[in-house]
């Protein structure tokens, strides 16, 4: 049976959205004929770059939503904009993307959660990590339990901006919520539940180390209420123990992560930065029966990955609206989660004390 176009309003034209909608015009039936920003320099030029002939521009996230023939919705805001766009999409009963972390607090999140949830609403969230081909063949190598029993978890994310950012919404507290702890352990925090479950209970400390940063509209320097950097200890509800760094004071590094899993039976190691990945193993006689890989005791080894098709967020995105496989990708269900953490370890770091989760 023909599917028909699938007509999206894209809400924010900022720097991420000029990414996914790269990877949406990949797509086999999404298509851009709407654009919504405060901005209309920036909504005009996105509508120009990646949108359908005709494709209409607006400023109020309102009249994206309710505009007609609009059948699904992509929110690429701010994040303190997110829950009360987010709840108009729920109210219009229509699909949607939208970007991590989901919400301020847990109690924007829960309702954001239940909401949607009622009305059965398809939806894709943006851990985009998930989509990298690399991680989801180390998932597949700790899913079929070559590792044994996972014990401890250690991982950083570390991430150094260039040029350095003036003071955006990203470094206030009242929009964006959180500094580094939400912006990037955000993602950490989901690949850990994909790789050892649900959390128990958190302990974190951050800080500001850049205290003023230039304002973008040239009114001299001006304060930053959100951590540079954040530090957290995870009990898993399994048991395991999981170690994060956060920070976006790293200078030389871009977007660079790495995981080093311990488990019961063996070790396995991943590298992320610039989109290059790397896993190396320390296994025994599992995996060489497997992969053909000869395994030397007690040493890390590389191994390759698979070439593989990587799914990208929007085709999820376009497949959750078609009823067919998600890929994989999160939903609101994970977007809660992960703001559950987020609040605690913030709360911990206040408080100097575990945080149940």
């Amino acid at each position: 049976m023909a599917v028909n176009k699938i007509s999206v309003a894209l809400i924010g034209a900022g720097g991420m959205a000029r990414t996914h909608m790269i990877s949406m015009t990949k797509t086999d039936h999404m298509v851009l004929r709407l654009v919504c920003d405060t901005n209309r320099m920036a909504a005009e030029q996105m509508a120009a770059h990646y949108g359908e002939p005709g494709c209409r521009i607006c400023s109020d996230y309102r009249e994206a939503i309710a505009a007609e023939g609009i059948d699904a919705v992509i929110i690429v805001t701010p994040n303190y904009l997110h829950h009360d766009i987010l709840m108009a999409v729920i109210r219009a009963g229509k699909p949607y993307y939208i970007e991590k972390p989901i919400a301020l607090t847990v109690n924007e999140a829960l309702e954001m959660k239940t909401e949607s949830e009622k009305k059965n609403i398809p939806n894709i969230v943006g851990f985009s990590y998930r989509f990298y081909p690399g991680f989801r063949y180390l998932k597949g190598l700790v899913d079929e339990g070559g590792i044994g029993e996972i014990r401890h978890i250690y991982s950083i994310y570390a991430h150094y901006p260039k040029p350095v950012p003036p003071r955006t919404w990203r470094f206030e507290k009242d929009k964006a919520g959180t500094g580094a702890l939400g912006d990037l352990g955000a993602h950490t925090f989901d690949s850990l539940r994909l790789l050892a479950g649900e959390f128990d209970s958190v302990w974190g400390m951050g800080g500001i180390v850049v205290s003023e940063r230039a304002d973008p509209a040239g009114y001299g320097m001006m304060p930053v209420d959100t951590d540079d950097y954040f530090n957290a200890i995870i009990r898993m509800q399994s048991g395991a123990i999981a170690t994060c760094s956060f920070s976006r004071l790293a200078y030389g590094r871009f977007n660079y992560q790495r995981y080093e899993i311990y488990g019961s039976e063996g070790a396995l190691v991943y590298e992320l930065e610039k989109a290059q990945e790397k896993i190396e193993v320390c296994i025994g006689d599992f995996y060489s029966d497997r992969y053909q890989f000869t395994p030397i005791d007690h040493t890390f080894a590389p191994y390759e990955i698979p070439p593989r098709h990587k799914p990208s967020l929007m085709q999820a995105f376009e497949n959750v609206i078609l009823g067919k496989d998600i890929l994989g990708a999160g939903q609101i269900e994970d977007g809660y989660r992960v703001q559950q953490m987020i609040e605690a370890a913030a709360a911990s770091a206040e408080s100097g004390l575990w945080q149940k989760i």
